[in-house]
């Protein structure tokens, strides 16, 4: 992803909703008024870290139009996913003073994840233990929502690796966001390897909670 006008093209195979299509454009003519460049082609790479800030500057005197612009560049990324360059704006976006934005950047990393868990699950580890609740349940949320039998024994895997590590606050919280999939009956949650890895789950959170009682 060369420059932030593919970004801008691979975001509208998404088939985002009017709106959103409309912010997407009017944040492309804004970034090149604040760079003073002629095309969306020329923001390249060694920019893509500049851009949130570059948001801040065009709306400093109006915060939520800020927030508003920061929100449509994150979800452009989160649809292609934090590689090639992009991991460094994201990085920015999560790091933002607002714990929405900060929220809503994570959060907008669950569709890709679907596709790659591999690509996602650094930043579920790094948010898992974090002090920040909000963005400890947004990490469980997309962990609980992710799941696919391709995935069963990384997941595994890494449930039985966190609870090595201590995470059980995490795990727990991953535990209920599984349960609501389950009362939704999302369909993941039906297939057998999923109750699988669910039970073993339960299985060490059970085994925490006997250890804790002793």
């Amino acid at each position: 992803m060369s420059n932030l006008q593919k970004l801008h093209d691979f975001y509208l195979t998404t088939k985002p909703n009017v709106g959103k299509v409309q912010s997407a454009s009017n944040l492309l003519i804004r970034l090149c008024k604040h760079f003073e460049l002629d095309s969306p082609e020329e923001i390249t790479p060694e920019l893509y870290v500049k851009i949130p800030k570059a948001i801040d500057n065009y709306f400093s005197k109006d915060f939520h139009k800020a927030i508003q612009d920061k929100s449509i560049f994150a979800e452009m990324i989160g649809a292609f996913g934090p590689v090639q360059g992009w991991e460094r704006a994201l990085e920015v976006l999560l790091n933002d003073d607002d714990s929405n934005l900060r929220q809503f950047s994570f959060q907008s990393l669950e569709n890709i994840a679907k596709q790659n868990p591999n690509l996602i699950i650094p930043y579920i580890e790094k948010y898992k233990d974090t002090d920040d609740l909000l963005m400890q349940t947004v990490a469980a949320r997309i962990m609980s929502k992710i799941y696919s039998p391709e995935n069963n024994e990384l997941f595994i895997t890494k449930i039985k690796k966190w609870s090595e590590e201590g995470s059980f606050d995490f795990l727990k919280i991953l535990d209920e966001n599984i349960k609501k999939c389950i009362k939704r009956h999302e369909s993941f949650t039906e297939e057998e390897s999923h109750v699988s890895y669910y039970e073993k789950l339960t299985m060490i959170l059970k085994k925490r909670e006997n250890e804790e009682s002793q």
